[in-house]
């Protein structure tokens, strides 16, 4: 009886071995992670805005354009006028940061003090493109300084009559690495 039960034992182990899972595998291997940061981005040599001295229309409402490129001002159809003694200036940003990296630059114009003075249509001239001041411009930073200058120009609608005097606005410009 004690055979009979060993020799069934054995078999139903057996038995059960046979049909059961093959023994599952494990392997561990580890893996290197790294992360490469970027120079944070900084903006320093700001350089303000100036139309420079213009006179006001008389007859009707007259746009004024300050290029990025040359910051030559241009007038729109009407009477009013660029002196050629106004200290006229694009606005410019220099802005710092990893070499060769490809950056967007957008930006707003405040509503300009006073009255008489107004953005035309939140038209931004950045590095020579010209488009709404939400949109994206893409610039390169350069590869051996680390640094691109970033140019804003834009255009301001005059009312005829606009008093004498200095008005202002701020220009804000937001840079991030694309």
């Amino acid at each position: 009886m004690t055979k009979t039960l060993f020799i069934r034992s054995f078999v139903a182990v057996s038995a059960l071995a046979a049909f059961a899972a093959p023994a599952a595998q494990a392997a561990t291997q580890t893996v290197p992670c790294t992360v490469t940061l970027v120079t944070p981005l900084s903006i320093g040599n700001t350089v303000s805005m100036n139309f420079g001295t213009l006179s006001a229309p008389t007859t009707d409402d007259q746009t004024f354009a300050l290029s990025s490129t040359d910051a030559a001002v241009t007038a729109g159809a009407g009477d009013g006028k660029v002196f050629a003694d106004g200290a006229r200036a694009a606005g410019s940003i220099t802005v710092t940061g990893a070499k060769g990296k490809k950056i967007n630059v957008t930006g707003a114009i405040s509503n300009w003090d006073g009255s008489g003075v107004s953005n035309t249509a939140d038209t931004l001239d950045i590095n020579g493109v010209i488009g709404a001041g939400t949109t994206a411009r893409s610039l390169t930073i350069d590869a051996t300084s680390g640094t691109v200058v970033c140019k804003v120009g834009t255009g301001i609608t005059i009312t005829k009559g606009t008093a004498a005097g200095v008005h202002a606005a701020t220009l804000t410009l937001t840079v991030v690495y694309e």
